[in-house]
């Protein structure tokens, strides 16, 4: 008899910003979506697939007070 191993599934963990980290204006513009992204610094090897991979929601944002793309 096998055992099936059950992997946790992963909450998403992010915070969405609405002020601009540099000068903390209001009224960020969203210019693109690039979707949920695993993390960088997480990579997984090939032969080790991970379902429960943690992917966060990546936007490109630009303030329109200071012109800071974040």
């Amino acid at each position: 008899m096998s055992a099936t191993l059950q992997v946790p599934r992963v909450k998403r963990v992010h915070t969405t910003t609405t002020a601009c980290r540099a000068c903390a204006a209001p009224g960020l513009v969203d210019l693109h979506a690039f979707g949920d992204l695993p993390l960088a610094n997480a990579l997984l090897r090939v032969d080790e697939p991970d379902p429960a991979e943690l992917r966060v929601p990546m936007t490109l944002v630009l303030c329109p007070a200071c012109t800071l793309l974040q």
